[in-house]
């Protein structure tokens, strides 16, 4: 995949950064300046291209439940297996999410993965966007950070 841009906001009790590197990877840094109760993940996958365009999906989790869902979809868990290993930084998935700094290094999708093969149609664009929610004690959300990273699938045969 060749990521094309990286970008993210936070608010002020919720930092983040996202760069791009030369070497086709992205690193994060993100600062939790106070405890998040019920932290909420939102994630929506699109490919768009000239004569194409599809969500591929469009889904809101609670911390606690993003786990579970990761275990539970393979293409999921192909993808934060290579995100969450320790190497790679200390985000957590913790409910309630602690304060405190989060870096993620190098990230990037394997080319031998299951998701380079599913998405791939030529000259199209994939975009992640999504970003960070509270779950407030009125049911109401408050966004805390949003992303968007966008790309293309190359083919290497």
């Amino acid at each position: 995949m060749k990521l094309l841009t990286a970008k993210a906001t936070g608010t002020e009790f919720y930092q983040v950064q996202a760069t791009l590197n030369s070497n086709n990877t992205v690193d994060t840094l993100t600062e939790v300046l106070k405890e998040i109760a019920q932290p909420m993940w939102s994630f929506k996958l699109m490919q768009k291209g000239e004569h194409y365009s599809k969500t591929h999906f469009d889904i809101i989790l609670k911390s606690c439940e993003l786990t579970n869902f990761i275990k539970r979809v393979r293409f999921f868990r192909e993808l934060t297996s290579t995100f969450f290993r320790p190497e790679k930084g200390n985000i957590t998935l913790k409910c309630p999410m602690p304060k405190g700094t989060y870096v993620m290094k190098n990230l990037f999708i394997p080319p031998e993965s299951s998701f380079m093969r599913f998405f791939f149609v030529p000259n199209t664009i994939l975009t992640l966007r999504g970003g960070i929610s509270e779950m407030k004690s009125n049911r109401k959300m408050e966004k805390l950070s949003t992303y968007e990273f966008n790309g293309t699938i190359l083919r290497t045969c």
